[in-house]
């Protein structure tokens, strides 16, 4: 019968959890050094990846919410002189200024020019907030915390694509994962049924 994953993780959960090895400690804890090392190489990557969002991400996003602050919304009266609804202020309101444009031509045309002027407003605003993000080097640091997000990913993939061969690598390949929460969302039945089977003897 195939494996699934509650049963998976109820195997797990009668596994002591000890602290993953290091490949220092490995081959005293009866773990194979390149899964320790692939263990390792995982944590590396991921404290880079925290070391970069704390220091460089985190303080980017404060100055570029503090630029942002700073350029002015413009509100176009489209009914009346007084009216504030269409304002770059809110989203909805280009959105739905966008909509009529791109609609029905003879809808509301009596009001096509000022919602014209609306959305070329809300253009040259949402550039200067694409502007004022590079500037702070705030673009810099998303594009850099995307590419910690794909390494830490193949990373931790790494370690659950390993052909474990001991109940030594088992655990600590489990105890990774569990730690890292990969099982949350995502289904690692097949390589577990594999590492099962290799230990037991037996096809998967």
């Amino acid at each position: 019968m195939l494996a699934t994953r509650r049963n998976l993780m109820a195997a797990v959960a009668v596994l002591p959890i000890a602290a993953c090895p290091t490949p220092a400690t490995a081959a005293a804890n009866g773990v194979s050094v390149k899964l320790a090392e692939l263990i390792d190489a995982a944590r590396e990557t991921m404290a880079r990846s925290d070391k970069h969002y704390y220091e460089v991400e985190i303080p980017a996003h404060e100055r570029a919410e503090a630029a942002i602050a700073r350029i002015p919304h413009v509100t176009v009266p489209v009914n009346r002189p007084d009216e504030t609804y269409w304002t770059t202020a809110d989203p909805h309101a280009a959105r739905l200024a966008r909509s009529i444009l791109a609609g029905h031509p003879n809808r509301g045309r009596g009001k096509r020019e000022p919602l014209r002027r609306f959305v070329a407003a809300d253009l040259r605003r949402q550039r200067q907030v694409e502007r004022a993000r590079r500037e702070v080097g705030l673009t810099a640091a998303t594009a850099a915390s995307n590419e910690y997000s794909d390494r830490n990913a193949a990373a931790e993939w790494d370690v659950a694509r390993f052909p474990v061969t001991s109940s030594a690598d088992f655990h600590a390949k489990i105890a990774f994962m569990v730690e890292r929460d990969m099982f949350d969302g995502l289904n690692h039945s097949e390589q577990m049924l594999a590492d099962a089977a290799r230990l037991a003897g037996v096809e998967a």
